[in-house]
């Protein structure tokens, strides 16, 4: 004996239709999904992996922040080979322009609009951690240009309330959060 999956009756293991209900009964009966079960597809795994890339630059800020000497800094900020050195930071737009076909002019001129938005931030660091969470993102997207990264920030930034900070916590969660907006298409 099995009970009918409409009414609960008792009926026969071979029953074809309910003897209760009059429902036809399938061999094995279909599962219905509810509307707050959801299916795990491509946008729920590029979710998943953007907010674990948006963890671990979350975190490698943090270590930084704690770890940073300003008079001596060696990071793997774009790659190992590429390090920022003092001179680099102290320089953040002659830096960003080895890696790009852009000039120092141009990358310059984005970082002052940058510092603009955020003017408790100093140019050094605007330019380490851009090039930092630049070379996390490359990894995941690695047609990504730093002048096209750079220029994108300035106008994310433009474009962020003034509500949502100007200082350098403010600007550490909008990097963040623009280098997650561009990974959350990667493989979609």
């Amino acid at each position: 004996m099995k009970k009918c999956p409409y009414c609960a009756e008792e009926i026969q293991n071979e029953a074809i239709k309910c003897k209760y209900c009059g429902e036809m009964i399938r061999m094995k009966p279909m599962r219905i999904q509810n509307s707050s079960e959801k299916q795990i597809g491509w946008g729920t795994s590029t979710f998943i992996i953007t907010v674990a890339t948006i963890l671990i630059i979350i975190v490698s800020i943090n270590r930084i922040n704690k770890s940073t000497n300003n008079a001596s800094i060696k990071s793997d900020a774009y790659t190992s080979s590429s390090a920022l050195t003092k001179s680099d930071y102290n320089d953040p737009a002659g830096y960003m322009s080895k890696l790009s076909r852009h000039s120092k002019n141009e990358f310059q001129s984005l970082i002052n609009v940058i510092q603009s938005y955020y003017p408790s931030v100093k140019k050094g660091d605007i330019g380490f951690y851009i090039s930092m969470i630049y070379g996390k993102t490359k990894e995941i997207l690695p047609s990504l240009d730093i002048y096209d990264y750079v220029k994108g920030f300035k106008d994310f930034s433009r474009d962020l309330p003034v509500s949502a900070g100007r200082d350098e916590n403010a600007f550490g969660k909008a990097l963040t959060l623009y280098s997650a907006t561009l990974m959350s298409g990667y493989g979609d």
